[in-house]
């Protein structure tokens, strides 16, 4: 699965081309050749011209046709810790995060849903299949980043995504 996020990465959202787009760009295709081949039999100039008029409107509709967004409308919340927190330092922290709209997937091998990506300061720390994954920060004020992505580990487009802030500080030492 990490070398599925490597081959992916920053590729992911947009949609992917329709199977009507590749029917209309083949049939624009095909009509065009067709156009050619009444040309080179001698056909009229109307005859062809109107045939190769219709495949390169077909071929020019496979651009034109709207390709859906490929981000289902998802919402991600951390419900705790709240961004500005105090937390202890070199000791796991849960996420308790929020996903409406979205599934989270129980493995790797469960490909009805996606899952969390999770960075602190803009690396990559864990990919769980969880709504309450951990992190350790070690002292310091900390950029925790939690981003769903889809089932091929690719994030949508725009991201779905929340950003908090901690601040990891160790306990005060008892004398």
């Amino acid at each position: 699965m990490i070398l599925a996020h490597v081959t992916e990465a920053g590729g992911g959202g947009g949609g992917d081309a329709s199977p009507l787009r590749w029917v209309l760009l083949i049939a624009g295709l095909a009509v065009l050749a067709l156009a050619a081949r009444a040309k080179s039999a001698q056909r009229s100039k109307a005859q062809w011209v109107g045939i190769a008029v219709v495949g390169a409107a077909l071929a020019l509709a496979s651009v034109a046709w709207p390709v859906p967004d490929k981000q289902p409308p998802i919402l991600i919340t951390v419900l705790t810790p709240e961004s500005g927190q105090l937390v202890e330092a070199n000791k796991p922290i849960p996420i308790d995060v929020r996903i409406e709209g979205g599934r989270i997937a129980t493995s790797e091998t469960d490909m009805t849903g996606g899952h969390l990506h999770v960075y602190v300061n803009d690396r990559l720390e864990s990919m769980p299949y969880t709504a309450t994954p951990s992190v350790t920060l070690p002292p310091g004020v900390h950029k925790v980043r939690v981003e769903f992505v889809d089932e091929r580990h690719v994030a949508y487009n725009p991201p779905v995504d929340v950003e908090i802030s901690l601040d990891a500080r160790l306990p005060p030492q008892t004398p």
